[in-house]
């Protein structure tokens, strides 16, 4: 017999005296010897169920009778993290189309392969009694990642000599690595607490899942700690934002000022004195390793001794002879720690006068002189 085709029985007795009885000719029947199969899956968004269509109108008995049940099919993962309960939660019907409730123990990753079949060899017929087999095709499915991308390896800093200091037109590199594939982040810069003016922040997926955003610090940015929060998300799920990491960057855009006073007794800006020498103070608004004897200029006299660190310096100012003096410091001939030039210094002046006074007595009687 031939699957698929249409037969009849016809029938031709007769008894031992050689009497035939009329032929019998039975009705057309057919032959029907196709297992069922599972001829699809397809899995909602968060897991939670799946549909099994089927091949063709089955039940869970042989005789063409009997809903199909939750313990009539079997469910097992493969690879990822997450497991699942093996027997389905649930189950309901829309013709060929079977929805399975899933227990699922831990959160996808996408790497799980989830597949279904019969129960047993003797769980699921179709109307003929074929019995479906429990190996299958077309009967797997990956698990939808429904775990959030993470961040680590998260580090901040300047392209200034000094790499946790910036100042305008340094570059901020923020640097980190994400657990899996991710789509472009977006990094919220600020600089002192108020946003950044550079707009067109840098983003570069230099390797694998490491990224780099970064930004010129410009002149109209808040001095302060440059603070960050990555978003960040994969295809189908956002990750928590980051703020913190390693590092640390100040945006430093004020610039160093510098005092000239004198310490000697009397001596201010303008004054005039008959000291032979005068000491002098220096005093920076920011700390410099870069301040020197020659970045002050001296008009009738000379500077010796000079001396200090950080933002006191001082200095003995020796006048070449009377009249008026003068002590400068220019703009731009040192830095603070972060490179910005100095502005120039207020001029001290002090006029030296060393000429001890004389007099002369005459007199003005007609004919008084000295011996007269």
């Amino acid at each position: 017999l031939t699957n698929g085709s249409s037969y009849t029985l016809t029938a031709d007795v007769s008894d031992v005296a050689g009497n035939a009885a009329a032929q019998v000719t039975s009705s057309s029947f057919s032959v029907e010897t196709t297992v069922p199969t599972i001829s699809g899956v397809s899995l909602a968004a968060d897991n939670s169920t799946l549909i099994v269509t089927m091949s063709e109108t089955v039940y869970n008995t042989n005789g063409g009778s009997g809903s199909l049940e939750v313990s009539d099919f079997a469910l097992s993962i493969s690879g990822g993290v997450a497991s699942i309960n093996g027997t389905p939660s649930a189950i309901s019907s829309d013709g060929n189309e079977y929805t399975l409730g899933l227990t699922i123990s831990g959160t996808p990753n996408g790497l799980e392969t989830l597949t279904v079949v019969p129960s047993s060899s003797s769980a699921i017929y179709d109307l003929a009694g074929n019995a479906a087999s429990t190996t299958q095709s077309n009967n797997t499915v990956s698990l939808n990642d429904t775990s959030p991308p993470t961040l680590s390896n998260v580090s901040i800093v300047s392209n200034n000599t000094t790499n946790t200091l910036a100042k305008a037109g340094d570059e901020i590199t923020l640097t980190f690595t994400a657990s899996e594939t991710i789509n472009e982040p977006v990094v919220t810069f600020q600089s002192g607490s108020s946003a950044i003016t550079d707009s067109s922040v840098t983003y570069s997926n230099t390797s694998g899942n490491t990224w780099t955003a970064k930004y010129t610090a410009n002149a109209s940015d808040t001095d302060g700690s440059v603070t960050y929060s990555i978003a960040f998300s994969d295809v189908t799920n956002s990750g928590t934002d980051v703020t913190t990491g390693s590092g640390s960057v100040i945006f430093d855009n004020t610039v160093p000022t510098i005092t000239i006073a004198s310490t000697t007794s009397g001596v201010t800006d303008g004054s005039i004195t008959n000291d032979s020498t005068i000491a002098l103070t220096f005093t920076s608004s920011e700390a410099t390793t870069n301040f020197a004897a020659g970045d002050i200029t001296v008009d009738g006299g000379t500077l010796s001794s000079f001396a200090g660190s950080g933002t006191s310096y001082t200095a003995t100012f020796t006048p070449s002879s009377d009249g008026a003096t003068t002590i400068d410091v220019a703009a731009d001939v040192f830095t603070d720690a972060v490179g910005n030039n100095n502005t120039s210094a207020t001029q001290f002046n002090w006029t030296y006068d060393g000429t001890v006074p004389t007099i002369t007595i005459a007199s003005t009687t007609s004919g008084v002189t000295d011996g007269s």
